[in-house]
Protein backbone atom coordinates (compact mmCIF):
# COMPACT_ATOMS: atom_id res chain seq x y z
CA UNK A 1 0.00 0.00 0.00
CA UNK A 2 2.87 2.35 0.81
CA UNK A 3 4.37 1.87 -2.68
CA UNK A 4 1.01 2.74 -4.23
CA UNK A 5 0.89 5.98 -2.23
CA UNK A 6 4.41 6.92 -3.39
CA UNK A 7 3.58 6.16 -7.02
CA UNK A 8 0.29 8.06 -6.83
CA UNK A 9 2.09 11.06 -5.30
CA UNK A 10 4.70 10.99 -8.04
CA UNK A 11 2.05 10.89 -10.75
CA UNK A 12 0.35 13.90 -9.19
CA UNK A 13 3.68 15.72 -9.15
CA UNK A 14 4.15 14.90 -12.86
CA UNK A 15 0.70 16.27 -13.62
CA UNK A 16 1.12 19.42 -11.52
CA UNK A 17 4.67 20.36 -12.42
CA UNK A 18 5.19 18.95 -15.88
CA UNK A 19 8.14 16.86 -16.84
CA UNK A 20 11.18 16.51 -19.05
CA UNK A 21 11.27 13.86 -21.77
CA UNK A 22 13.92 12.18 -23.87
CA UNK A 23 13.09 9.87 -26.80
CA UNK A 24 15.39 7.60 -28.77
CA UNK A 25 14.49 5.54 -31.83
CA UNK A 26 15.83 2.13 -32.79
CA UNK A 27 16.84 0.83 -36.23
CA UNK A 28 13.50 -0.84 -36.92
CA UNK A 29 11.14 1.90 -35.77
CA UNK A 30 11.21 1.04 -32.07
CA UNK A 31 11.24 3.96 -29.68
CA UNK A 32 11.66 4.55 -25.97
CA UNK A 33 10.83 7.71 -24.07
CA UNK A 34 11.80 8.43 -20.48
CA UNK A 35 10.10 11.19 -18.52
CA UNK A 36 11.48 12.91 -15.44
CA UNK A 37 9.81 15.34 -13.05
CA UNK A 38 10.66 19.01 -12.96
CA UNK A 39 13.61 20.00 -10.76
CA UNK A 40 13.73 18.45 -7.29
CA UNK A 41 14.70 20.25 -4.09
CA UNK A 42 15.90 17.89 -1.38
CA UNK A 43 16.45 18.98 2.21
CA UNK A 44 19.39 17.60 4.19
CA UNK A 45 18.29 14.57 6.21
CA UNK A 46 15.21 14.01 4.03
CA UNK A 47 14.12 11.55 1.33
CA UNK A 48 12.37 12.32 -1.94
CA UNK A 49 10.87 9.95 -4.54
CA UNK A 50 12.14 10.09 -8.11
CA UNK A 51 9.76 8.51 -10.62
CA UNK A 52 11.08 7.79 -14.10
CA UNK A 53 8.29 7.25 -16.62
CA UNK A 54 9.01 4.77 -19.41
CA UNK A 55 7.15 4.51 -22.72
CA UNK A 56 8.00 1.72 -25.18
CA UNK A 57 6.93 1.73 -28.84
CA UNK A 58 7.48 -1.29 -31.06
CA UNK A 59 9.06 -3.47 -28.40
CA UNK A 60 8.33 -5.01 -25.03
CA UNK A 61 10.40 -6.43 -22.25
CA UNK A 62 12.63 -5.13 -19.52
CA UNK A 63 14.21 -1.70 -19.38
CA UNK A 64 17.20 -1.04 -17.13
CA UNK A 65 17.17 2.40 -15.50
CA UNK A 66 20.05 3.88 -13.50
CA UNK A 67 20.67 7.08 -11.55
CA UNK A 68 24.17 8.56 -11.17
CA UNK A 69 26.17 11.76 -10.69
CA UNK A 70 24.56 12.57 -7.34
CA UNK A 71 26.00 15.24 -5.02
CA UNK A 72 28.19 14.11 -2.12
CA UNK A 73 26.03 12.82 0.72
CA UNK A 74 23.05 11.99 -1.51
CA UNK A 75 22.40 8.35 -2.29
CA UNK A 76 19.66 6.45 -4.03
CA UNK A 77 18.16 3.13 -3.02
CA UNK A 78 18.73 0.62 -5.80
CA UNK A 79 20.90 2.75 -8.05
CA UNK A 80 19.96 0.49 -10.98
CA UNK A 81 16.55 -1.11 -11.55
CA UNK A 82 15.33 -3.42 -14.28
CA UNK A 83 11.59 -3.04 -14.77
CA UNK A 84 8.93 -4.37 -17.10
CA UNK A 85 6.40 -1.71 -16.12
CA UNK A 86 5.95 1.87 -17.32
CA UNK A 87 7.92 3.42 -14.46
CA UNK A 88 10.86 3.00 -12.14
CA UNK A 89 10.63 4.58 -8.69
CA UNK A 90 13.82 5.54 -6.86
CA UNK A 91 14.22 7.16 -3.44
CA UNK A 92 16.79 9.95 -3.16
CA UNK A 93 18.19 10.20 0.38
CA UNK A 94 20.23 13.15 1.63
CA UNK A 95 22.39 12.71 4.71
CA UNK A 96 22.46 15.40 7.41
CA UNK A 97 25.82 16.49 5.99
CA UNK A 98 24.96 16.29 2.28
CA UNK A 99 26.68 18.84 0.08
CA UNK A 100 24.59 21.98 -0.46
CA UNK A 101 24.19 22.34 -4.24
CA UNK A 102 22.02 24.27 -6.63
CA UNK A 103 20.75 22.69 -9.83
CA UNK A 104 23.24 19.80 -10.00
CA UNK A 105 22.57 17.67 -13.06
CA UNK A 106 21.77 14.09 -12.03
CA UNK A 107 22.13 11.54 -14.83
CA UNK A 108 19.23 9.14 -15.50
CA UNK A 109 19.87 6.49 -18.17
CA UNK A 110 17.61 3.78 -19.57
CA UNK A 111 18.45 0.82 -21.81
CA UNK A 112 15.97 -1.49 -23.50
CA UNK A 113 15.77 -4.11 -26.22
CA UNK A 114 17.55 -3.70 -29.57
CA UNK A 115 20.30 -1.61 -27.96
CA UNK A 116 18.00 1.36 -27.41
CA UNK A 117 19.58 3.63 -24.78
CA UNK A 118 18.64 7.14 -23.72
CA UNK A 119 19.87 9.59 -21.10
CA UNK A 120 18.13 12.53 -19.48
CA UNK A 121 19.35 14.92 -16.77
CA UNK A 122 17.39 15.99 -13.70
CA UNK A 123 18.17 19.22 -11.87
CA UNK A 124 18.66 18.56 -8.13
CA UNK A 125 19.07 21.19 -5.42
CA UNK A 126 20.08 20.25 -1.86
CA UNK A 127 19.26 22.75 0.92
CA UNK A 128 19.76 22.92 4.71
Amino acid sequence: MRNFAVIASCLLIFAALGCQESTVRGPEGQAMTISLPSPITLQRGQNHPLTVGIERKGFSGPVTVSVSQLPNGVVVQEQTQTVETDMAVFVLMASNTAEIVGNQQVKVSASGAHGITTTQYLSLTVVK
